[in-house]
């Protein structure tokens, strides 16, 4: 069985209630970003916002050894009806949010010389460079599930 971390409620105590549940009793845990997406720092391979891997250690640090992870990143926002807006807590300007936020769900990009295609839909193959050393510390430790 695997659930995600939402817990009953958002306290550190309910925090730790659905860490413990999912520790004793599911073989799968389902870390689900739904946070936003920093664009500019995954498009140029910028380090990813502070609080943003800060959240990535906590769970990996709450995360029993031996679970199987699921990871998603949602591409849509919490309407579900527009791609994702860009992560909160990222320190970029408004007009670098902005200039994401008026792209189309599906664009034609040139980073460092190159022509790349950007599908929202698939927004995380932006973030992959960003999540592989969790991807790479969970493979070795035999726990990754599947990733995007």
């Amino acid at each position: 069985m695997g659930v995600s971390p939402w817990p009953a409620d958002f306290t550190i105590e309910e925090v730790d209630n659905a860490y413990n549940f999912i520790n004793n009793n599911c073989d799968i845990v389902s870390h689900h970003f739904d946070d936003g997406i920093p664009y500019e720092e995954a498009f140029t391979n910028k380090p990813m916002p502070s609080r943003f891997q800060q959240e990535i250690q906590n769970r990996k640090i709450k995360t029993a050894a031996g679970k199987k992870i699921f990871l998603s990143v949602s591409a849509l926002n919490l309407t579900r009806k527009e791609k994702a807006d860009y992560y909160s807590e990222a320190i970029v300007t408004d007009s670098i949010k902005n200039y994401w936020k008026q792209l189309s769900f599906t664009i034609k990009l040139i980073n460092k010389g190159r022509v790349g295609y950007l599908a929202f839909t698939s927004v995380y193959t932006l973030l992959k460079k960003s999540l592989y050393k969790l991807k790479e510390e969970t493979l070795h430790s035999g726990r990754l599930l599947s990733t995007p």
